[in-house]
């Protein structure tokens, strides 16, 4: 009985160990942020809704597509949690659009970066007046805003 107990202590020791040791030896990286995935927000002020969104690596010809299941009519929108993407996505230059009910763009941007985090867009009737730029979790502007090319 003994024996068993001290093998007992001695694995609940080994594992408490780890754990603080961990606790002392992590990395920098802020716990909540590790593996998150990023977050797009987005108000449709244009008078077209808009059901998806599609994007890809500039250059390239296959977009990767992310229907909302809903539409998101003039002076609706969307924000953090919701818009979360469904996969990472690597820091890069990006094409992006936006797509009403019957797949035809509302508006689009071409060869913009996306150096990782949150992205918000405003998409209006005007390609001067619909912007994309990273933000926070509230959906506040944190970068550069780069306007519509289409």
């Amino acid at each position: 009985m003994k024996r068993k107990l001290i093998i007992v202590i001695a694995v609940l020791s080994i594992v408490t160990g780890v754990i603080v040791a961990g606790c002392f030896f992590s990395d920098d990286d802020d716990p909540e942020n590790v593996g998150a995935l990023p977050c797009m927000c987005l108000i449709n002020y244009s008078s077209t809704g808009i059901t998806g969104l599609r994007y890809r690596v500039s250059g390239t010809s296959t977009w990767i597509t992310r229907d909302f299941g809903i539409t998101i009519v003039t002076n609706g929108g969307i924000d953090c949690p919701n818009g979360t993407f469904a996969s990472a996505l690597p820091a890069g230059t990006y094409d992006f659009e936006f797509y009403s009910s019957g797949g035809g763009t509302v508006r689009g941007w071409t060869s913009d970066p996306y150096a990782g985090g949150n992205i918000g867009f405003q998409v209006t009737d005007n390609t001067g007046t619909s912007v994309y730029t990273p933000v926070d979790n509230n959906c506040d502007s944190i970068g550069s805003t780069y306007y519509a090319d289409y």
